[in-house]
């Protein structure tokens, strides 16, 4: 799903709290900055570089945090392919299981 947040990067973002739904991303560089939105509601997401996956993140806090970041850096200079994934696991403090991907930025 996706929606319009006026504190979104560039206003909207894209959701989902169903397990296994992923999203993938082509970009060029060294690195891949993952920006999404922490709250009441959110859960797990696992990133997967090239095949390679990075430590789960959990996208929970009992506040609002918008445009909240995550950089995957060293990687080599060049095309890579990215994942991203709902885990449909989730912080027990937490009510809901949603991911969201507000913007992928590959420098």
């Amino acid at each position: 799903m996706a929606g319009a947040f006026r504190p979104a990067f560039h206003g909207t973002l894209t959701y989902s709290d169903q397990a296994g739904a992923l999203a993938r991303f082509s970009f060029e560089g060294a690195e891949l900055q993952y920006i999404y939105t922490k709250a009441l509601n959110r859960g797990m997401a696992l990133v997967t570089i090239d095949g390679n996956p990075r430590p789960m993140i959990d996208l929970y806090d009992p506040k609002i945090v918008w445009q909240a970041r995550t950089a995957f850096g060293g990687l080599k200079p060049g095309f890579h392919r990215a994942e991203i994934q709902v885990l449909g696991r989730r912080n027990a403090a937490s009510s809901g299981a949603f991911i969201d991907i507000d913007a992928l930025i590959g420098r």
